[in-house]
């Protein structure tokens, strides 16, 4: 429970426990990027002034996740419901339509055939059993492969290459990223120590991991620009305007301005890809709306070209 949790902080606080000492007894609670700014505070004695910008960044990443959350909800939410309805159609619908075609024993299109026999299919207790133990292996191979290393670094690069929202992905992990360095540097922890907790912040691996390589070139002297653009996974804007700020001494002036750039460019992707998704998810779902009342009507339109015929 929270109120435990400041509870106990605010008992360490007043036994003379520094304020860094006693948020880091939840780290689990805290993130990283917390503990390590109050960390600098204890040192710095710029406890109000950090803390207005910790709360400015949160308040900046809760708006950035919830409008990432709505990327994935709303077309999520759009697919799941064409789904269900055209289970219910093969479940419910076609059966009906099936017993009115045995009894006046019209000779079915092969359309609709191939549409009764996935209906009849699903109505079978073994079809169930089967998509439930496939759907099970599925989801436990995938949720043990990407808790290795090597599987969370190949989906979190295949995610990047997703038509669309790959590049959504990218821009959200740079504008996140770079903005925890920007207020990290601007509070006074060493670059090595920054990238270190930035790493934390970071929405994909091969991001996360590039910062890693980025902070071991740093600890061997080399400058900050040269080690981004060594990864080849951040953009050349960004690396060229760190560079700058490196050699004009306006580091964190730049790296604001690069997250505002690459927040700008998220929030132009994801209002692009949502106006483009819902004309296609109209699409889609009138589709397969489509595909099943075809099944049904073929059947019907033959018959009655067949009494017109005989008239």
């Amino acid at each position: 429970d929270f109120q435990i949790v400041i509870s106990q902080i605010r008992i360490s606080l007043a036994r003379g426990g520094s304020i860094s000492a006693s948020f880091n007894q939840f780290a689990e609670v805290f993130p990283p990027i917390f503990c390590a700014l109050l960390g600098v505070a204890d040192i710095g004695a710029n406890l109000v002034k950090i803390l207005r910008k910790l709360l400015e960044y949160l308040n900046n990443q809760r708006e950035f996740m919830m409008k990432l959350k709505r990327a994935i909800t709303y077309p999520a939410i759009v697919v799941v419901f064409a789904i269900v309805v055209m289970i219910i159609m093969l479940l419910w619908v076609i059966p009906v339509f099936q017993q009115v075609f045995k009894k006046i024993n019209v000779e079915l299109p092969l359309f609709t055939q191939i549409v009764i026999n996935i209906s009849v299919t699903m109505r079978t207790l073994t079809f169930w059993i089967i998509a439930a133990m496939l759907s099970i292996g599925f989801f436990y191979i995938c949720k043990k492969y990407s808790a290795t290393e090597k599987g969370k670094d190949t989906i979190d690069t295949f995610k990047l290459k997703i038509p669309f929202f790959g590049k959504i992905i990218y821009a959200a992990t740079i504008s996140r990223t770079v903005r925890s360095l920007s207020l990290l540097f601007s509070g006074g922890l060493p670059i090595a120590k920054s990238l270190e907790v930035a790493r934390t912040t970071a929405l994909n691996s091969r991001i996360s991991n590039a910062l890693g390589w980025v902070q071991k070139r740093i600890i061997e002297g080399a400058p900050l620009g040269a080690s981004l653009a060594e990864t080849k996974v951040f953009p050349s804007f960004l690396v060229e305007m760190v560079s700058v700020g490196e050699e004009s001494g306006t580091l964190v002036e730049m790296l604001d301005r690069i997250s505002v750039h690459f927040e700008e460019e998220f929030d132009f992707r994801i209002n692009r890809f949502l106006t483009t998704l819902e004309p296609m998810l109209i699409i889609f779902v009138g589709g397969l709306v489509v595909f099943i009342l075809l099944s049904i009507y073929l059947p019907v339109f033959k018959l009655w070209g067949g009494l017109t015929g005989l008239r």
